[in-house]
């Protein structure tokens, strides 16, 4: 996923915001599955201030039982 647009504060300041998600899931061994994810952002819906920025990796191993 890419995202972009403007986000308004408080009704009056305006700044750019964007979005980008990467997922993948694929076979692990015999039943179980990998499921990676990385995600990165701007918003400032997460705290207030220009220069503020979000980033996250992750893993997840799926096993059924």
């Amino acid at each position: 996923t890419i995202a972009g647009g403007r986000e308004t504060i408080n009704r009056n300041e305006r700044q750019p915001t964007a979005l980008i998600e990467v997922r993948g899931e694929g076979p692990l061994f015999s039943n179980a599955r990998l499921s990676l994810h990385a995600l990165y952002t701007n918003s400032s819906g997460y705290a207030v201030g220009p220069d503020y920025w979000y980033a996250v990796i992750g893993t997840t191993i799926i096993i059924p039982f």
